[in-house]
């Protein structure tokens, strides 16, 4: 019950204690309002002007509704970007906090590159005002929230297809239906036009005639009146006997072309609706009952087939993209974390050493160089993933990986300056390396000190705006990629 109260909380009730605003407190009695004047207008027009601005020229179009179903799916992609967003200011806080802080802000800094950053995607968020305060995250904690929310994203996206399959099947069924009826509809209106065309119809127009023929001819001939009447009686009950047979016949396809013309005239008046997807806003479903047809009826649903197909392509090609993106993501980060620990550890011996036993300048200067070439390699490989994630379109991924990028960039500069000065010949010179060399010490033990698995946790936000639609910003499509690829 607490999972679906931490996917469902955005959209509760507002009496809800867990959407109660901390400033809700204030704002329990109504606020002062000053008498009016006497010559101030009124506060509503007179009825005439009312009426004419009250009524509305035309009813609004209905809205399409949101199945249920989808309904829900939706809530939990909308859900989980926000927790996305929430982990990327938190990763953008951690580089910042572990060493990049002294430098000037995002937004005044290019490094030449088109990728987006994480300040490009902030600006768009609703100000800190107007959001619930949130518990601050650490950067390894945001990395590691980072691959689990990507997963999560995946894991919906499965669920929208199932949803789809479904509906595909409704339609399937729906469309069987329809031929069949329209199969059974040309066999009996072919069936009714041969009884009408055969000999036994064709003999009664024939054996009127005839009759009328010999009824002329008694009046004409008297000597042979009592047998040309007799030869008239037993006509005409032949006749009789002809047309009633031929009603037999008739009558029985008749009824059942009745019964499927009201059974599709039922149909078309009430189609069955689409649970998971409305189509109000069709041309079928615009026009009157009284003037759809079954063609109209089978091209429509085609249409939806077709749409389903369509939409479960779209959404199964997401999911791909998904877990190849998780995947890559999961790769840079242990890279990044093996190289952080690493340095750690050689900037610690690097301070033991100077309060111990000292290491001779050639040991010092080749233990410096792998390490400058280590974080060559290190930022070489992120290169790599970076320029694999913009083939691949996937924005998300662009956003990490480059922040990762930029902070590894800043932080080779800074190593570099914390090794040159890590064996100077004076004292004051050492002095200057402990305070620099501090620094990126002071990097790595910032990363490392939450390093534990966070545990789980179910947070409610409030709903907010994760992209904006205007301006170049990242596509709130995420890691989607409308092509197939493969991963390194």
């Amino acid at each position: 019950m607490s999972l679906i109260n931490s996917l469902l909380g955005p959209l509760s009730p507002r009496g809800s204690p867990r959407l109660r605003s901390p400033s809700e407190a204030s704002h329990e009695l109504p606020f002062y309002s000053p008498p009016r004047s006497p010559n101030a207008p009124p506060a509503f027009p007179p009825p005439p002007i009312a009426s004419s601005i009250y009524v509305s020229a035309s009813p609004p179009a209905p809205k399409d509704r949101v199945p249920d179903d989808f309904l829900a799916v939706q809530r939990k992609a909308r859900y989980i970007e926000e927790q996305l967003q929430h982990l990327l200011d938190s990763q953008a806080e951690g580089l910042m906090a572990a060493g990049l802080g002294g430098g000037p802000p995002d937004d005044q800094v290019s490094n030449g590159s088109s990728t987006p950053t994480v300040s490009s995607m902030r600006r768009d968020i609703t100000s800190p005002d107007r959001r619930p305060a949130r518990r601050k995250v650490s950067l390894t904690m945001a990395r590691r929230g980072i691959y689990k929310r990507v997963q999560q994203m995946a894991a919906v996206k499965e669920e929208e297809a199932y949803l789809l399959d479904a509906d595909m099947a409704k339609n399937k069924a729906v469309l069987e239906r329809l031929g069949r009826w329209e199969s059974k509809q040309r066999g009996i209106e072919k069936r009714i036009k041969a009884i009408e065309n055969d000999q036994a119809g064709s003999r009664a127009q024939n054996l009127q005639a005839e009759a009328k023929t010999l009824e002329s001819e008694i009046k004409q001939t008297e000597e042979k009146l009592w047998a040309m009447k007799a030869r008239h009686r037993k006509i005409l009950a032949e006749l009789s006997e002809t047309e009633n047979s031929v009603e037999a016949k008739l009558s029985s396809y008749k009824t059942s072309l009745s019964l499927l013309e009201a059974d599709v005239a039922k149909f078309l008046a009430r189609p069955p609706s689409d649970a998971n997807h409305s189509s109000r806003a069709s041309a079928f479903y615009s026009l009157p009952p009284k003037r759809r047809t079954l063609a109209m009826a089978r091209d429509h649903w085609e249409e939806e087939r077709t749409r389903l197909e369509e939409n479960w392509q779209e959404v199964d090609m997401d999911r791909e993209a998904l877990e190849e993106g998780a995947i890559l993501w999961q790769d840079v980060y242990k890279r990044i974390t093996d190289f952080e620990t690493h340095l750690q550890e050689e900037m610690q011996g690097m301070g033991r050493g100077r309060t111990g036993s000292r290491d001779s300048p050639e040991t010092a200067n080749s233990s410096s160089k792998a390490l400058i070439a280590q974080m060559d390699a290190t930022v070489l490989y992120i290169e790599t993933k970076l320029k694999l994630a913009e083939e691949k379109n996937w924005k998300l991924l662009i956003c990490c990986i480059g922040a990762e990028l930029e902070a590894f960039q800043q932080g080779r500069t800074i190593l570099e300056k914390v090794l040159s000065q890590a064996s100077p010949p004076t004292l004051q010179t050492d002095t200057d390396s402990d305070t620099s060399g501090q620094e990126l010490v002071d990097l790595g033990e910032h990363r490392e000190e939450q390093s534990a698995e966070p545990a789980a946790r179910a947070s409610t936000f409030r709903p907010q705006k994760y992209f904006d639609a205007s301006d170049d910003d990242p596509d709130p499509e995420l890691l989607i990629s409308h092509h197939d690829t493969d991963t390194d």
